[in-house]
């Protein structure tokens, strides 16, 4: 007995590496299988070949299976010291642990993990936790889960120690199988697909889709030396200026969701019929694919292209024209208000940074008790309950500018208010969206401030769902890109549907147009506002899963530029003035980056 026991115990320790290479290796497996689920949902239909992206993904991921079945197979050779093995283990670790974050991530918000996200929104543990429970609490989150635990549990064997002479067969038959992979990751991908960034393995994306490479010091002196274009001015007709300006920018609304704007969904019926009261923009671009990017359009008039040195929002200081100030010089009060967090995406500072006079957030004492969602957000009722008092007993006497971001819509989408028990998801939520915003739209109309005043309501970016066929094959890629947009009072007249990429960054220009009577814009922005609207000759938004790469439209086409440092340049046919686009580009860039960079 004592000799059978030593050998079982013998034949435990040889294999250690085989039990690591295959229950590791099973765990990674089934993290692929939802990756490429989350694909097929999302580019499947699109591409029509559903099941296509489960292959593309195994495909694209059996790189890193091998590596780790690799890891496996050399440690009983190389891992006799503890350190070593206690490498292995948390390299193999980190590996799973970003696959399964990647998968959730896909799943939660549309999106790859990607490292520039993870260092700007890294910290903010409670709105991470707040759309990642509800993932975990469903089968693919509990999946997804037992696929990381599987995998760390496997490649937890790798800190055992496991003589080499002890180990050669199972270490073979791992290395062999490692290589069988190699090879087979190595054949021609089972679909001609070229969003590569998004379809790739999760270690792959981060060298490809960041854009965060520098310029050379002789092109930053060059860039750098490159004067802002000069705005064109031109007198307008005089019309009486709004007394008020009120902005409503809706997290997550998107073209599908509208019948009247896509003849798609009919989620928002009551904005519909609001937008049909006034003039709307059916070709409306949102210039990038984030909350934080989409206030930096509207309330800087920029367009927020990747910085070099990161995402943060804080880069973005300047204003087109400093309006804000500028509107505090003639007595405007401008106020920012929201139910979310203010210290997510450093908001409070960069609205003050901006010369936002107040900002409201989370931590407001009307909220307080109240039942928080994602982002610590109390409801869109609440919100519009809270506007509305401080317009009737709080507003500051003259004129004012208020810009309100509701959180309803966003993912997990809680229903904070209980107003639909029997019901959740996206739809619940974009209903009580709509019922709130007509709501807000009717207090005002009956306060006089559509005939005195102007608001604008326009989606922050497309919704973090998938994209689907109908709305694929309605509007192809800009499908990602396109967002609902209307004006109500005062210069939204004549009304109606206003065809043209009109965009995010054009709001600033068009409201200092409209109390000006003098428009000042360069070629990257349109006017919205007023008797005669005019698009940008040149619209430039930020990719949503290409990081690395923007879109150009111009004169009806739509042109792709790659940010890469000194290569920074146009894949494909480029514009008519394509040159001065990218030196354009490039210098708005390099303006946001420290001078020595």
């Amino acid at each position: 007995m004592a000799s059978l026991l030593r050998r079982l115990r013998g034949w435990s320790r040889a294999g250690r590496p085989w039990v690591a290479a295959v229950a590791g290796t099973a765990g990674l497996l089934l993290l692929s299988q939802l990756r490429g689920q989350s694909l097929d949902a999302q580019r499947g239909a699109y591409v029509d070949c559903q099941g296509c992206f489960v292959d593309m993904a195994l495909h694209t991921d059996l790189p890193l299976l091998a590596f780790a079945l690799a890891v496996c197979a050399a440690l009983p050779w190389i891992g006799r010291a503890r350190i070593v093995r206690i490498v292995a283990f948390t390299i193999l670790a980190l590996l799973s642990v970003a696959m399964a974050v990647d998968v959730g991530t896909m799943a939660t918000l549309g999106h790859r993990l990607l490292l520039t996200d993870l260092l700007n929104y890294g910290g903010e543990v409670g709105a991470i936790a707040d759309m990642a429970l509800p993932y975990l609490r469903n089968r693919e989150g509990l999946l997804a889960a037992g696929g990381l635990a599987l995998a760390l549990a496997g490649f937890g064997f790798a800190l055992l120690p496991t003589p080499p002479e002890r180990a050669r067969w199972p270490a073979g038959v791992a290395a062999a199988v490692a290589g069988l992979a190699m090879l087979v990751g190595f054949r021609t991908p089972p679909l001609d697909y070229t969003d590569t960034a998004f379809l790739g393995n999760v270690v792959a994306i981060q060298s490809i889709d960041s854009g965060l490479r520098h310029h050379s010091k002789a092109m930053a002196r060059r860039i750098r030396a490159l004067p802002e274009p000069a705005p064109r001015c031109e007198a307008l007709p005089a019309v009486a200026a709004p007394q008020s300006i009120i902005v409503v920018v809706l997290e997550s609304w998107s073209l599908h969701h509208s019948a009247l704007f896509s003849g798609l969904d009919d989620a928002t019926p009551r904005l519909d019929a609001w937008a049909q009261r006034g003039r709307w923009f059916p070709d409306f671009v949102a210039n990038s694919y984030s909350t934080e990017a989409a206030l930096i359009a509207i309330l800087n008039g920029r367009v927020p292209i990747p910085s070099h040195r990161s995402w943060g929002a804080l880069a973005f200081s300047d204003v087109d024209a400093d309006f804000h100030r500028g509107l505090a010089t003639r007595g405007w009060h401008t106020r920012f208000a929201t139910t979310g967090a203010l210290h997510f995406g450093e908001r409070a500072a960069v609205m003050t940074q901006i010369g936002i006079d107040a900002v409201e957030g989370s931590e407001h004492p009307a909220y307080v008790d109240m039942p928080r969602g994602p982002f610590e957000a109390a409801s869109d009722r609440a919100l519009v309950d809270r506007f509305l008092a401080w317009f009737d007993h709080e507003r500051p006497p003259g004129p004012f500018m208020a810009t309100l971001l509701t959180v309803g819509t966003h993912p997990p989408f809680v229903d904070t208010d209980h107003t639909d028990p029997d019901e959740a998801g996206e739809a619940a939520a974009l209903r009580r969206m709509d019922r709130e915003v007509d709501r807000l739209l009717e207090a005002l109309d009956a306060r006089g401030v559509l005939e005195t005043g102007t608001v604008v309501v326009l989606g922050d970016h497309r919704a973090m769902t998938p994209i689907r066929a109908d709305e694929a094959r309605r509007f192809g890629e800009s499908s990602a890109s396109r967002v609902p947009a209307f004006v109500l009072g005062v210069g939204a007249t004549p009304g109606g549907a206003v065809p043209g990429p009109y965009q995010q960054t054009d709001l600033l220009p068009s409201l200092r147009a409209l109390i000006d009577d003098r428009d000042c814009r360069t070629s990257w922005q349109g006017r919205m506002l007023g008797p005669v609207p005019r698009p940008a000759d040149v619209v430039v938004y930020a990719h949503p899963r290409l990081r690395n790469e923007l879109r150009v439209m111009q004169n009806g086409g739509t042109y792709r530029l790659r940010l890469d440092g000194d290569d920074t340049g146009w894949v494909g046919e480029a514009p008519t003035d394509g040159d001065a686009i990218l030196d354009e580009v490039m210098r708005q860039r390099l303006s946001r980056d420290p001078p020595e960079a």
